[in-house]
């Protein structure tokens, strides 16, 4: 979906709006999301658009997600890109490039009452902002590792207790 213009009361800019959605199933069992949007300015959705959704919020979201399921775990990489959008052309610029993530449900560890589940994530993370009293340029790194044990007890089919330790 797309709309462009050459807007003459601007002083002959060009202005528009691209949006871009896909759902599609890929090799090796990985499904893909694309959810990708472009505006020329902050102005555009209020200047043109008559959905309310897209007048109203001053954000622009692009994505692109693989993910797969296995048997007890599941594997999502994505590509994140967030713009802030603020009047008088101050923006603010979030990227994910690419953040993995790999999660494992509660699964039995052998014989034993107790089962063990994870989080983990390692995302490169950027910060782009252009206000002129505070000048943003951030680039990192992020890793996490977030386990998890539990044990789950029903002595009495109306009481279900499952303490669980966690470490993040």
């Amino acid at each position: 979906d797309g709309f462009w213009i050459r807007d003459e009361t601007q002083g002959n800019v060009d202005r528009y709006r691209v949006t871009y959605e896909q759902t599609h199933t890929v090799a090796n069992g990985f499904r893909m999301l694309a959810d990708v949007n472009v505006v020329s300015d902050c102005n555009f959705s209020g200047d043109f658009d008559r959905d309310l959704g897209r007048v109203s919020s001053p954000t622009i979201l692009a994505r692109l997600e693989m993910s797969r399921n296995y048997k007890w775990t599941s594997l999502n990489v994505r590509e994140l890109r967030r713009e802030q959008l603020f009047i008088g052309g101050d923006d603010l610029v979030q990227r994910s490039l690419p953040e993995i993530e790999w999660r494992g449900r509660p699964r039995r560890l052998g014989k034993s009452p107790l089962y063990f589940g994870f989080q983990s994530s390692v995302a490169s993370l950027q910060q782009i902002g252009t206000q002129q009293a505070l000048p943003i340029d951030a680039d990192y790194w992020r890793a996490d590792f977030f386990p998890e044990f539990s044990m789950p007890v029903s002595r009495w089919p109306w009481l279900d207790i499952n303490p669980r330790v966690r470490y993040r």
